[in-house]
């Protein structure tokens, strides 16, 4: 996952995200939904990572599960 870290990687006019589920077991079947400015981007189960890029500026996010 080092590449994810590497500004190299990143546009200069965006931003990036980096969310990460630890694998523990509470609330361990429930996905984790997240949702970037209104906008489902991904689900995230027990010990998975994601990383998304946007530009720079206001943003809205929610994480949250069922």
């Amino acid at each position: 996952m080092k590449k994810v870290y590497d500004t190299k990687t990143i546009n200069p006019e965006n931003v990036r995200l980096i969310f990460n589920r630890t694998n523990t077991l509470f609330y361990g079947g429930v996905d984790a939904r997240i949702e970037i400015n209104g906008k489902i981007i991904t689900k995230l189960s027990r010990g998975s990572s994601f990383y998304y890029d946007l530009p720079a500026g206001r943003t809205n996010i929610s994480v949250y599960g069922f």
